[in-house]
C-alpha cells in the first residue's frame, strides 16, 4: 500500500517545496473551508493524534497555509491567473483541468505548464522571495 504524502502545517511553512505547493494546492479547497487534510495512517483512522503543538485554533492554521501560498502566487502577475485558474486558489471556483483549460482558450498547454512550474518557483522557500516575479524569471532565463 502506497501512503499518501501528508505535511504538517510547520513542515510547509519551513519549505514550501514544489511538492508541498502541489499538496497544498490540492487540498485548497478543504483549506480554505478552514480543515486542514487529516494525517492517513495505517491504523485506518484519519484523525492525528489529538495533540495540538499551536496554540491557533485548527481553522485558522488551514486557512494561514493556503492563504500564504496565494499571497505568493498573487506576486506572479499574469502567471498568477493559470495557477489559480487551474488549482482553484483563489477560491472564487472549483480547480479546472489543464489540458481542457487550454484547449477552451486555444493555448500552447506546454507554455502554460512552464509558466505554472515558474510559479511553483517563486513560491518556494521558507520565506517570500524579496525579488519580483518579473527579476526571478529573468534570472532563472539567464542561468538555462
Amino acid at each position: 500500500m502506497i501512503k499518501e504524502e501528508w505535511w504538517s502545517p510547520g513542515a510547509v511553512f519551513a519549505r514550501f517545496s514544489t511538492k508541498q505547493i502541489d499538496w497544498v494546492c490540492e487540498h485548497a479547497t478543504l483549506m480554505r473551508e478552514g480543515k486542514y487534510p487529516p494525517e492517513c495512517r495505517e491504523t485506518g483512522y484519519e484523525e492525528g493524534s489529538g495533540k495540538n503543538t499551536t496554540t491557533l485554533a485548527p481553522f485558522i492554521v488551514a486557512c494561514e497555509v493556503v492563504g500564504e501560498l496565494s499571497a505568493r502566487v498573487m506576486r506572479c502577475g499574469s502567471d498568477a491567473f493559470y495557477m489559480e485558474y487551474i488549482y482553484g486558489l483563489n477560491g472564487i471556483h472549483e480547480p479546472h483541468d489543464l489540458t481542457k483549460f487550454c484547449h477552451e482558450r486555444h493555448l500552447d498547454i506546454d507554455m502554460v505548464k512552464r509558466r505554472i512550474r515558474s510559479v511553483k518557483e517563486y513560491c518556494e522557500g521558507s520565506e517570500r522571495k524579496v525579488e519580483s516575479y518579473k527579476d526571478f524569471r529573468a534570472a532563472d532565463r539567464r542561468n538555462r
